[in-house]
């Protein structure tokens, strides 16, 4: 192998270990929240505001699907008030004094996600769609350098 074969196939590897290493994280993420949903106790939370999310749309832009930050409060069962904030990104806020139902951490309650359905086939089908690109590009690679 040459210094340049060499050089490829290394960051190749490398950008294959990040893949892998950032799957394994958002993996781990999803299944927390997964748990979380099915494990914390549920209360009901009200938005009380919204801000666009900057960088993926700006004031007087229009952008096809814009994600706004909301903000919604909510109160545990020892009457303490908390402030939760989740990115919706379904083209418009969430009306402020809209009802959501979300989980909380009974160890942090400052800690809660909105009840939401998670897929996954969708999540299967990115880890598919990954696996092909890492095939594709190994063969990609093989012929560009050669070996």
């Amino acid at each position: 192998m040459t210094t340049i074969q060499i050089g490829v196939w290394s960051v190749w590897g490398g950008f294959v270990l990040l893949m892998i290493v950032i799957s394994v994280f958002q993996l781990s993420r999803i299944r927390y929240r997964e748990r979380g949903m099915r494990r914390w106790p549920h209360v009901q939370a009200v938005v009380v505001g919204h801000q666009e999310v900057p960088g993926l749309s700006s004031p007087g832009e229009i952008s096809q699907l814009p994600s706004y930050l909301s903000v919604y409060r909510y109160t545990v069962a020892d009457g303490q008030s908390f402030t939760g904030k989740t990115v919706w990104s379904r083209g418009r806020p969430l009306p402020e004094s809209q009802r959501l139902t979300v989980c909380v951490k009974p160890a942090d309650p400052r800690e809660s996600y909105p009840v939401e359905r998670t897929s996954r086939v969708v999540l299967g089908s990115a880890l598919g769609a990954m696996a092909l690109f890492i095939i594709g590009s190994f063969f990609f690679v093989r012929v560009l350098v050669g070996s």
